[in-house]
């Protein structure tokens, strides 16, 4: 973020993670018990939705506030999005596997970031910042039809443990 900052005559990129860091806290702090009453799916939407927005704002929209607002609304997905994906991949594991529930998580959650990444680099190098942004943001849309398509029906989502439990309550 420092050089894409400085490359476009941006404020530092530590800004950007300052405003990036204060979102994700005030998320965390506020919202994480609405995964359990609701269901991850709340975030996998909105959380996807801001990240696909940031990264086309930093990809087309030049300027201070479309900075900083993309550092807000990733704040936003990232405070919202980690710890409702790993909510939704511990829910139905007993207590014996709540660890390696939680340590498939968060190495799949590293790998995507390794991968990320260097997919990252290596389109700055080819094609620059717009076009990473661009590019990268259809990680968001491929992540929301997996979700949608797939994982929201999964054992391990909070969505279908919520319609069950809400048609056996008779709602």
């Amino acid at each position: 973020m420092a050089i894409y900052a400085a490359e476009n005559g941006l404020p530092s990129g530590s800004i950007y993670f300052l405003v990036m860091s204060g979102m994700l806290l005030l998320v965390r702090v506020t919202l994480g018990r609405l995964v359990d009453e609701r269901s991850e799916a709340p975030f996998v939407y909105t959380c996807n939705a801001a990240m696909f927005v940031a990264f086309l704002l930093l990809a087309f929209v030049p300027g201070t506030v479309a900075y900083v607002f993309p550092a807000a609304l990733a704040g936003y997905a990232f405070g919202g999005l980690e710890p409702a994906l790993q909510s939704m991949a511990v829910h139905t594991s007993t207590d014996e596997t709540r660890g390696s529930a939680n340590s498939t998580f968060l190495c799949g959650y590293d790998i995507g970031y390794g991968l990320g990444g260097g997919v990252a680099g290596v389109l700055i190098s080819a094609f620059g910042y717009s076009a990473m942004w661009s590019v990268v943001s259809l990680a968001c849309v491929v992540a929301v039809l997996i979700y949608l398509f797939w994982a929201r029906r999964s054992d391990t989502s909070f969505s279908k443990s919520l319609d069950v439990a809400s048609r056996q309550l008779g709602h």
